[in-house]
């Protein structure tokens, strides 16, 4: 019989050397924060929960193998995650694999870092450069406009966190009460600020969702409308930009490892 498209990467991420659980793939890592070391436990322990296990990648070609067979169910590939675009390795970038038991990848996320010393987050996104490692000329049809008032405070070194995709059997609520969304974009921003410590994490969501509460569900403290994206994976969509400061992350990272909740009364989009 023959594998199953998911099963066929599952043996590619399985032959590869990254292929290491969270939990083991994290505690590698030198000089960790007691906090940001018992938040993400805490996080992968709910995440099993929905009977997925995570597993840190770099490999992007893989990345947007799945993504690309999974866009009837939602899946978008960011042209800042396509290696055609971007050039993506340990250095600036990572993703998450969630596998279930069968060994299908069902869920993953992303991060990237960026240096915006002596520039910032608006700059970068009206330039097109945070997208592109050499912007396409006007006539491509990509637009990115950011108005958002903070985004020109973002700046140094940052990083932005996405790529969210679940598959449709896992994207209702768990045994632990949480959906899987709540709990991905969390993780990931902490391994990225484990990883590389940086000034800002930010991401974009869609402005709908920031008004139905959908944003501050995934724990981001700040929200701000003024973004206008046109690309040929999603069309031209309203954004809000979300973002957290160090501090901020450090300190919900610390309410998570002290067992405090995910959900809490966050700032709504201005």
């Amino acid at each position: 019989m023959s594998q199953t498209f998911a099963h066929q990467i599952t043996d590619i991420v399985s032959e590869r050397p990254q292929a290491v659980r969270l939990p083991d793939w994290f505690s590698a890592l030198p000089g960790q924060d007691i906090a940001l070391s018992q938040s993400i436990l805490r996080m992968d322990q709910l995440v099993r929960d929905h009977g997925i296990h995570l597993y840190p990648q770099h490999d992007f070609h893989l990345f947007k193998v799945c993504m690309e067979a999974n866009q009837n169910t939602k899946a978008g590939l960011a042209p800042m995650y396509d290696p055609i675009h971007c050039k993506l390795g340990p250095e600036n970038s990572l993703w998450l694999a969630g596998l279930d038991e069968h060994g299908d990848i069902v869920t993953t996320q992303s991060g990237k870092l960026f240096n915006f010393t002596g520039t910032n987050l608006r700059e970068a996104g009206n330039n097109l450069t945070l997208f592109y490692d050499n912007p396409p000329s006007a006539d491509a049809g990509v637009r990115c406009r950011i108005e958002s008032p903070f985004a020109m405070n973002i700046t140094g070194i940052c990083a932005h966190s996405g790529g969210i995709w679940v598959h449709p059997r896992y994207r209702g609520v768990g045994p632990n009460g949480l959906r899987l969304s709540q709990i991905l974009g969390r993780i990931t921003r902490n391994i990225i600020l484990a990883t590389w410590s940086p000034d800002y994490i930010f991401s974009f969501a869609q402005t709908i969702l920031a008004r139905k509460g959908v944003v501050a569900s995934y724990g981001w403290p700040n929200v701000q409308t003024g973004v206008t994206m046109t690309f040929p994976y999603c069309g031209a969509v309203d954004d809000v930009l979300a973002w957290s400061s160090r501090a901020e992350l450090l300190d919900d990272a610390r309410q998570i490892a002290m067992g405090g909740p995910l959900t809490r009364p966050l700032v709504a989009a201005e």
